[in-house]
């Protein structure tokens, strides 16, 4: 899982964790970050990652930039994995399900 140091050396998600967030929530936003939050929410993300088929998190993880930071389309990864792009969007859907379902776990990162 890729991480940024803010000015103080402390971990903060990467543009990819919050990428991810707004995709399961889009209806939601996300609250400015502080140092304590952050810290939660990366180890929010990677606790749910987890839950992952391997297929899945990499596709999720290739789609939304994180731990590598450059966030590919369907068609870029599915080369990569070689894949069709309507597999890649099938994973990836797949996977933004099981997801969702830990909206009640990322109540304090998001905002109606």
């Amino acid at each position: 899982m890729s991480e940024a140091h803010d000015a103080e050396g402390k971990h903060e998600p990467a543009p990819g964790e919050i990428k991810l967030l707004k995709a399961l929530f889009p209806r939601r936003r996300v609250v400015k970050l502080n140092d304590r939050l952050r810290a939660d929410l990366l180890l929010k993300v990677r606790q749910m990652l987890e839950g992952l088929e391997e297929k899945e998190l990499k596709v999720i993880s290739l789609r939304y930039g994180i731990g590598g930071g450059y966030a590919f389309e369907p068609v870029e990864i599915g080369a990569v994995m070689h894949l069709t792009s309507d597999k890649v969007t099938r994973l990836k859907n797949s996977a933004l399900s099981k997801l969702r379902r830990f909206e009640h776990g990322f109540e304090s990162f998001l905002i109606s």
